[in-house]
């Protein structure tokens, strides 16, 4: 789509956010359709470190929990609840150590560097630059939100289509369906 190339194309954290998020899901698609038998959960964990390491880059890779959520329950289907237990563990541990490259803020900023982007040296200021506190991490710009009124919604709603039927023209939505087709084997109505 036009907006995935141009993303793609500017020298900015976004074409690496699409690279990360690809990888995730390449190595999920991966597993979930290889036979269960041949992989262990060596991908869980992988795809656990991945995550919390990518989340390092930008933080709207957050909108890819859902889908490692997904992954995660299917990958756990039917094992034992300790089995689980043990799994869930041993990934939050893959996770937080993927996370631990925002050490490197705080322990950079204590060398007084010549940028020195919010000076994370105190727990205030580091939460406040890994949360990017500053311009909105919440509503995604700056300023303050314009709240949950059902007009704005409407008005989101609608602005989003829009983007959407400008970006996926009849053509897109051809090689979607023609994809789909291809990798489940048909379309069951």
């Amino acid at each position: 789509s036009a907006i995935f190339w141009k993303e793609a194309l500017i020298a900015e954290v976004f074409s690496l956010n699409i690279l990360c998020a690809a990888v995730l899901t390449y190595i999920m698609l991966r597993d979930m359709y290889e036979k269960q038998d041949a992989r262990g959960f060596e991908p869980v964990f992988l795809i656990s470190f991945l995550f919390g390491f990518f989340l390092g880059n930008h933080h709207t890779l957050l909108l890819m929990a859902p889908a490692v959520c997904c992954y995660l329950y299917f990958k756990l289907n039917g094992l034992r609840p300790a089995g689980v237990l043990k799994v869930l563990g041993t990934s939050a541990v893959f996770f937080v150590l993927g996370l631990s490259v925002y050490i490197f803020l705080p322990l950079r900023s204590m060398n007084d560097p010549l940028l020195d982007w919010e000076d994370p040296q105190t727990f205030e200021r580091f939460w406040g630059v890994v949360a990017r506190l500053r311009y909105g991490s919440l509503s995604l710009a700056m300023g303050e939100s314009r709240g949950f009124n059902p007009a704005h919604i409407m008005e989101s709603l609608v602005f989003y289509l829009n983007v959407l039927a400008k970006n996926y023209p009849y053509a897109g939505l051809a090689a979607f369906l023609a994809g789909y087709q291809l990798s489940t084997g048909g379309f069951t109505w």
